[in-house]
């Protein structure tokens, strides 16, 4: 008898070229995820291994966004699941702030600045990765300068900055002021800068000083509110004398101070 014939291989061995011929080849974004394709951005066909097509319209997407892709041919997909991405976050491209300490005192010379970094769009969830934030202070008549570095970014890329000022800062001869600018960063390249406004020195009073024996006590040079503890510093020059005991009487207003 006859041998029998051999089976036929699988016609995807044998003319796969021709099952894919003509066919057409398609990526896809799920509606309900960031991007949509570009009408004629598509290339290659089905029947190379290679198929391409652009996707855009991401900016009205927040970052962090997932999205899905699928693939078909002929309509039919082949992939067990779609494919996933992930819009990227943005580096900050502006800084902006505001002075919460308009007026600084010498006995009360902490200085505090909130700040904001966006990105180009506007958005607040962008890349922070080495971003850093610097709050410049030049005094306006001297050549005094200061750069402090400030705190990171909290939520809704929110920061503070918080700087004192010593006693250089400060005249007894007349109110003074410096000019604030955040300097925004990546890396320690400087991307952007905000010039915030200038804040006012108050005029540091004169010290009386004991020059002979007495008591001086010392009152604070700064505004003081409800809630405020004060405090006096009392000092006395007994001269050649030795003080071995020391009696102490402050008056006060009791309709102001408790």
């Amino acid at each position: 008898p006859a041998p029998p014939t051999p089976p036929r291989p699988p016609l995807s061995c044998v003319f796969g070229d021709v099952l894919v011929e003509g066919a057409s080849a398609d990526l896809a974004s799920l509606a309900t995820g960031p991007g949509l394709p570009v009408v004629g951005s598509s290339s290659g066909d089905a029947a190379f291994p290679d198929f391409s097509r652009a996707f855009g319209f991401f900016r009205r997407f927040a970052p962090g966004a997932v999205g899905r892709v699928t693939a078909s041919v002929q309509g039919y997909s082949y992939l067990a699941r779609s494919r996933t991405f992930t819009m990227s976050k943005a580096r900050a491209a502006s800084v902006d702030g505001v002075i919460r300490t308009s007026t600084v005192y010498a006995d009360r010379n902490l200085l505090r600045v909130a700040y904001q970094v966006r990105d180009a769009a506007g958005r607040t969830a962008l890349d922070s990765a080495g971003l850093s934030v610097d709050l410049w202070l030049r005094h306006a008549g001297s050549a005094l300068e200061e750069l402090v570095a400030c705190g990171a970014l909290g939520d809704g890329a929110v920061g503070a900055c918080a700087a004192s000022l010593g006693e250089a800062w400060f005249s007894t001869d007349a109110p003074g002021a410096a000019a604030a600018t955040l300097l925004l960063s990546y890396g320690g390249v400087m991307m952007a800068s905000t010039d915030i406004g200038s804040v006012t020195l108050a005029e540091a009073p004169l010290r009386s000083s004991l020059a002979g024996t007495g008591m001086l006590a010392a009152l604070p040079q700064s505004p003081v509110f409800p809630g405020d503890a004060v405090d006096v510093v009392v000092t006395a020059n007994a001269g050649a004398e030795v003080l071995l005991t020391w009696g102490l009487t402050v008056h006060y207003d009791t309709s102001v101070l408790s």
